[in-house]
């Protein structure tokens, strides 16, 4: 995106140096007032500011926060359908001190919360005999 904000700054520099200005034809009836524009430009800078800081703080946060829960993530391999979605967690969940089982079927993950480590090998077992990679 900056790319073509600095393409379209190029533009304009080399239109006003070789004469292209003259060419164009600019109705100032047409344009909006110049508080409009700036205020447009910051709204812009504004929403794409809060776009990258969610993108890459926020969800990070969130990502640790989900972890010191107790909510683990693991990657299971073979799942083609929601059928095998919800074999998955009909596996994780047979298996005790486990809860909030919830299936990626496009990111290929299973996510869960359980109460104790001892279960997390358990869950594997059980996903593996459900005929999944973990």
């Amino acid at each position: 995106m900056f790319c073509w904000l600095a393409l379209g700054y190029l533009l304009n520099v080399l239109a006003a140096q070789y004469g292209l200005q003259k060419i164009i034809m600019v109705h100032q009836h047409e344009m909006p007032p110049g508080w409009l524009k700036i205020a447009g430009s910051i709204a812009l800078a504004l929403m794409l500011g809060w776009y990258y800081f969610n993108l890459k703080v926020l969800s990070r946060l969130r990502r640790e926060k989900d972890m010191t829960e107790g909510k683990i993530s693991l990657d299971v391999q073979g799942m083609t359908c929601m059928h095998c979605a919800g074999n998955v967690k009909k596996a994780v969940e047979s298996v005790a001190g486990t809860s909030g089982v919830s299936v990626d079927l496009e990111g290929k993950k299973v996510e869960f919360e359980v109460n104790e480590e001892d279960n997390i090998g358990k869950v594997k077992e059980a996903i593996v005999g459900a005929g999944y990679t973990v």
